[in-house]
């Protein structure tokens, strides 16, 4: 069983879903890139596509391959917040500071349609998709409120 299906069956189990939200979120088989945006300069573009949508993204370092992955139910909002430095992830944006912000760049893994189905489950899903073995899957991923 992938390690997708056995968080769901986890969280079936332990009772934080529902059978039927877990069936649907074990239909997304996998978490490929939806969408990336390597100029982070161009927040118009940001706006216009990602403005009041939902969705998993990551802001992923482009030399070391290090991402950061989260969710938001404004995914222009919050990576401005990032971009900006306000409201961020302290060690994203100790990284974003150490590199510079042309080294990174943005990928939207999933878009929220459904709100049956929770989106911080859906990112426990993306982020329990990849394989933590090989090296360029390493993750920056923290929780928002830690320092």
């Amino acid at each position: 069983m992938c390690s997708s299906l056995l968080l769901f069956y986890f969280l079936f189990e332990i009772g934080v879903m529902e059978k039927d939200q877990c069936l649907a979120m074990s239909s997304i088989s996998s978490f490929k890139p939806l969408a990336t945006y390597t100029d982070l300069s161009d927040t118009k573009s940001l706006k216009k596509d990602l403005s009041r949508v939902g969705g998993i993204y990551a802001l992923v370092n482009t030399e070391s391959g290090y991402q950061y992955i989260g969710s938001s139910l404004d995914l222009y909002n919050r990576l401005m917040d990032h971009i900006k430095g306000r409201d961020s992830n302290i060690r994203l944006q100790r990284a974003i500071n150490k590199h510079g912000l042309g080294k990174f760049k943005i990928v939207i893994y999933y878009y929220y349609t459904d709100p049956t189905l929770s989106l911080t489950d859906i990112e426990s899903a993306v982020i329990a998709s990849f394989d933590f073995s090989l090296r360029p899957f390493i993750f920056l991923y923290y929780k928002e409120n830690e320092p």
